[in-house]
C-alpha cells in the first residue's frame, strides 16, 4: 500500500474541510428548518427593531407588518414582485390583498405580477409575515419599469400591532443597551474564573475514562 507523503496529507484535508464546509453552506442555504438568511442582491433581509434578548422561549406565533410608500410618474406598463418571507407572509398593495404562488421553502422566492394593482401617484405595499420559532423577516424586490424598490431601513414595521418604527437590517450588528439583561460587564477571563473547576472535574473525568 503506496504511504502519503506528508503534503499529499494535508492537500487531502484541506480538500475534505472544504467539501464540508461547502455541504454545511448549502444546506443553511437551502433547508427550512434552519434560521439562516442567505443574502441576495437588489435587497436586504429585514426585521421589527426589538431589543436583544438571548434567554429561551416557548414556540409561538409572532407577526410582523412591513410596508413601504412609493410615487409613480405613471401607470407601470409591467410590474413584477419577488418576496421571500421567513416563514410565511400576507400581502397588499394600495389595500388589496394579493395571492402568492404557494412555495413549499420558504427560502424560494415567490413571484407575482402586479401591474394592474399600482396607479400613478402613490402606492403602499405592506405585507404582514409569520413565524413560529424567531423574529419574521422579509425581503422583497419590485420592478416596474424604471423603478426598482427593495426592502431596507426605510421600510417601516409594526410587530404583533405596536407602533411603526423603521425596520432595521437583519445583517447589523445588534449590540444590547444599558438595562438589558445580556449587556454583562463580565469578561471572558472573569468567566473561566468561575469556570475552571468544572473545567478540572470534567478533565479528570475524560482522563480516568481514557485510563479504565
Amino acid at each position: 500500500m503506496l504511504a502519503l507523503q506528508p503534503w499529499h496529507r494535508m492537500i487531502l484535508v484541506v480538500v475534505l474541510g472544504g467539501v464540508g464546509v461547502s455541504l454545511l453552506a448549502w444546506k443553511a442555504h437551502t433547508d427550512p428548518a434552519i434560521n439562516y438568511l442567505p443574502h441576495h442582491r437588489d435587497a436586504e433581509w429585514i426585521i421589527f427593531p426589538t431589543a436583544v434578548d438571548a434567554r429561551g422561549h416557548l414556540a409561538a406565533s409572532l407577526d410582523t407588518t412591513f410596508r413601504h410608500e412609493f410615487t409613480l410618474q405613471h401607470k407601470p406598463v409591467s410590474a413584477r414582485l419577488a418576496l421571500r418571507a421567513m416563514c410565511r407572509a400576507e400581502l397588499k398593495v394600495d389595500g388589496a390583498s394579493i395571492e402568492l404562488p404557494h412555495v413549499r421553502n420558504w427560502k424560494d422566492v415567490s413571484d407575482v405580477d402586479i401591474t394592474g394593482q399600482l396607479r400613478d401617484g402613490t402606492n403602499t405595499i405592506e405585507v404582514r409575515v409569520f413565524n413560529q420559532n424567531g423574529p419574521p423577516a422579509l425581503w422583497l424586490v419590485l420592478d416596474a419599469d424604471q423603478l426598482n424598490v427593495g426592502t431596507g431601513r426605510t421600510w417601516q414595521a409594526s410587530f404583533a400591532g405596536s407602533s411603526w418604527r423603521n425596520a432595521v437590517l437583519a445583517s447589523e450588528e445588534r449590540i444590547p443597551g444599558p438595562g438589558n439583561p445580556s449587556a454583562s460587564r463580565e469578561t471572558t477571563f472573569d468567566a473561566a474564573k468561575k469556570l475552571w473547576p468544572l473545567w478540572i472535574l470534567l478533565i479528570g473525568i475524560a482522563c480516568a475514562g481514557v485510563i479504565l
